[in-house]
C-alpha cells in the first residue's frame, strides 16, 4: 500500500512539473510570438506542448495548437521553407522569402530572440511582486528570543546588556512592527549600528530597552546576541534519515542531548553541532513517558543529516501597498538572478563543481516536488507560495541560460544577428549551419550531462 502510495505521489509531482514546465515555456515563446508579429515576421504555428496535435486553430496566417505531451512548447515563424530550397539548389544560393525571419532585418532578429527571455524575466517579476502584494503566510520562528549566553556561552553581548531576557516577545523595533525573528534580523542587519529602541513583552508587560547593534570581524556582521527561542517540539522526521532510524516521530520533545538539558531548539542545534562523539544519546518526551533515542549522525554531514523539522508558528499574510509590492519584488527578483549568476560564474572560474552544482529536469523534479511537498505539510498556503516561487525560479533560469552565447540558443541568434549588423550583410548559409550544428551538439551534451548527474552516475550527493 505504502508503494502504490509513493508511486501515485512521484506520477502526481511528475505531471505537475511537465504542467509548470509548460507554462514557462509557454511564457518563453509568447515572447517570440508577440515580438515577431510586431517585426513582421509570420508565424506559421504556435503550439503549446509537443508531439501529435490535439486540436488545431488557424483564424488568419498562424495555427495555434494544443499537442499530446505537455513538455513546453514551440513558435514555428517563417523561413524553414527558405532553408529547404537554398539546401537543393547546387549554388547554394539563399534568397528568403517575404515575411521570412531571414528576410527580417538584424536588429529586429535581435528583439525577437531576446522577447523570449525578456518575457521569462517579466514573469518572474510578476510572480514575485504578486506575492508581495498580496502578502504570503509565513511559516518561520516568531520574534521570541534566547539569549546568546544561555545557548553558545557568548556573554557581554548587546541585548543582554540592554536587559532583555530570555522569553522575551519583540513586539517593535523603533516604532517597526515586529511578529517573525527573520523581520527582527533583517531590522538588525539594516541599523548600520545605530542605536535601536526595542519593545518587548515579557509575561504580559510592555517593556523598552535601547539596543546598540555591535559588528562582528569574525562573522562579518551586526549582531546583537539573540537566538529565535523555539520549543524543542518535532514536527516533522524525513523519510529513512538519521532521525527516523533513532526513532524520533512527530511530536517528540527533546529534553536533553547527552545529558545536557535541551530548553529550546538553538540549544538541541548547538550541542549537536558541537559534539564529537560517534553517537549521541537524546532524551525525549513521548506521550507522556520519557524515552533514550540513540542518534548516530552521518559522518560527512553533521547536523545537516539528521533529518528534522521543528513546530514553527505560521503568521497570516499581510500584503503590501503595490508601490511598496513594485520595489519589493524587484528586489527579490534580482537577489534570486544574481545568486545564479555568481553560480554559474563560480562553474566558469572552478570555484563551483559541476557535478554538485548542475541540475536537469529530473534533478530540478526532484527539488521542486520535495519542496512543494514540505512546504504543502506546513499549510496550503505555504504550499501555493512555494510552486509560485519555484515557477519564478524556473523562469529566471530559462532567462538566464537562453541569453549564454550559445548556438541554437537565444544568445547565440543574437550574436549572429549583431555580426550581420556589423557586417551589413547576412552570414553565409553554410556557415549558418555550421554555427547551428556546433550549438546543437553542445546544448544535447549538457542535457545528456545533467541527466546522467541527475542520476546518480557522477557521484553526485
Amino acid at each position: 500500500m505504502e508503494q502504490m502510495a509513493w508511486v501515485f505521489s512521484g506520477v502526481v509531482n511528475t505531471v505537475l512539473f511537465l504542467l509548470g514546465l509548460s507554462l514557462v515555456v509557454t511564457i518563453h515563446e509568447a515572447g517570440h510570438f508577440f515580438a515577431a508579429r510586431w517585426a513582421g515576421v509570420e508565424v506559421e504555428a504556435f503550439a503549446i506542448g509537443w508531439g501529435k496535435v490535439l486540436w488545431a486553430w488557424k483564424p488568419g496566417k498562424t495555427e495555434y495548437r494544443i499537442c499530446l505531451l505537455p513538455i513546453g512548447g514551440y513558435c514555428k515563424m517563417k523561413g524553414e521553407q527558405d532553408l529547404i530550397a537554398a539546401l537543393g539548389r547546387q549554388d547554394g544560393a539563399f534568397e528568403p522569402s517575404a515575411g521570412s525571419l531571414f528576410a527580417a532585418k538584424p536588429w529586429k532578429k535581435i528583439v525577437i530572440s531576446a522577447a523570449g527571455p525578456l518575457f521569462n524575466l517579466a514573469f518572474a517579476f510578476l510572480l514575485f511582486f504578486t506575492l508581495q502584494w498580496t502578502g504570503v503566510p509565513d511559516t518561520t520562528p516568531a520574534s521570541r528570543i534566547e539569549l546568546a549566553v544561555e545557548v553558545d556561552g557568548r556573554s557581554g553581548l548587546p541585548a543582554e546588556l540592554a536587559g532583555l531576557k530570555t522569553g522575551d516577545q519583540v513586539t517593535a523595533i523603533d516604532t517597526k512592527p515586529i511578529r517573525t525573528f527573520q523581520a527582527l534580523m533583517e531590522t538588525v542587519s539594516a541599523s548600520k549600528g545605530k542605536p535601536m529602541t526595542w519593545l518587548v513583552d515579557r509575561q504580559g508587560q510592555g517593556l523598552t530597552f535601547t539596543v546598540a547593534p555591535r559588528y562582528d570581524e569574525k562573522e562579518k556582521r551586526l549582531l546583537v546576541g539573540v537566538y529565535a527561542f523555539v520549543d524543542p517540539v518535532v514536527k516533522d522526521v524525513e523519510k529513512n534519515s538519521t532521525a527516523a532510524l533513532a526513532g524520533f516521530r512527530t511530536g517528540d520533545r527533546i529534553t536533553a542531548f547527552n545529558g545536557n538539558p535541551v530548553a529550546s531548539k538553538a540549544v538541541f542545534d548547538t550541542l549537536l553541532g558541537a559534539s564529537k562523539e560517534h553517537s549521541d544519546t537524546v532524551t525525549v518526551q513521548r506521550g507522556g513517558q520519557e524515552l533514550s533515542l540513540l542518534l548516530v549522525p552521518e559522518s560527512d554531514s553533521g547536523q545537516k543529516g539528521i533529518g528534522l523539522a521543528f513546530v514553527y508558528p505560521t503568521f497570516p499574510a499581510q500584503g503590501l501597498a503595490p508601490g511598496p509590492a513594485l520595489v519589493a519584488g524587484a528586489i527579490q527578483t534580482w537577489s534570486m538572478f544574481s545568486a545564479m549568476v555568481q553560480g554559474l560564474g563560480g562553474l566558469f572560474t572552478g570555484k563551483e563543481s559541476p557535478v554538485q552544482s548542475l541540475s536537469g529536469p529530473i534533478g530540478m523534479m526532484k527539488m521542486s516536488s520535495q519542496a512543494a511537498a514540505s512546504a504543502f505539510a506546513q499549510s496550503p498556503e505555504e504550499g501555493v507560495t512555494t510552486v509560485v516561487r519555484i515557477l519564478a525560479f524556473i523562469n529566471l533560469a530559462l532567462f538566464l541560460m537562453n541569453l549564454l552565447p550559445i548556438p541554437a540558443l537565444d544568445g547565440g541568434s543574437i550574436v549572429v544577428s549583431t555580426v550581420e549588423a556589423i557586417r551589413r550583410r547576412a552570414i553565409s548559409l553554410k556557415s549558418l549551419l555550421r554555427y547551428q550544428q556546433v550549438g546543437v551538439a553542445v546544448v544535447l551534451g549538457l542535457v545528456l550531462f545533467t541527466t546522467l548527474n541527475d542520476l546518480g552516475l557522477f557521484g553526485k550527493v
